[in-house]
């Protein structure tokens, strides 16, 4: 009686389709998830507040000017604004760990771009004038 190769074939074939799934499941299980802030659940409790800070730094036309120049990112809060207190925080998408925050005390503040990575960051900028709370966030590239 002669055997024929096919359901060889196929075990061999199943065989290494098996292989091949559970080498990508470990695989996919050993890459850092970063997708989530660490504070997600604060963040999404205060995201209504965000959304109602960009919509009144748009109506009352206070949205802040983001430019660079000689080596500096310049945050610039339109003329008269003087923040009681705020923050910009640079986030960049594909490497949380290089994110930076500073503190937003004047009517322009200038951010050193010398140690920053090349690339597309994501410019929130938050502060509050006249005991109200607002934000502007805006796409940067450097």
């Amino acid at each position: 009686m002669k055997m024929h190769p096919w359901p060889l074939g196929i075990i061999i074939a199943f065989i290494i389709f098996c292989s091949f799934m559970i080498a990508f499941a470990i695989y996919s299980k050993s890459q850092p998830v970063e997708l989530v802030a660490k504070d997600y659940y604060q963040q999404e409790l205060n995201y209504q507040d965000d959304i109602d800070a960009i919509n009144r730094t748009v109506d009352e036309g206070l949205t802040p000017k983001l430019e660079t120049e000689s080596g500096k990112l310049w945050v610039t809060l339109p003329q008269g604004v003087q923040p009681q207190q705020g923050d910009i925080h640079l986030y960049r998408p594909d490497d949380p760990s290089a994110d930076q925050h500073y503190k937003l005390l004047n009517p322009e503040t200038g951010i050193t771009t010398k140690g920053l990575k090349k690339g597309r960051w994501e410019v929130r900028v938050r502060f509050q004038y006249q005991n109200k709370w607002y934000q502007h966030q805006q796409t940067w590239v450097n």
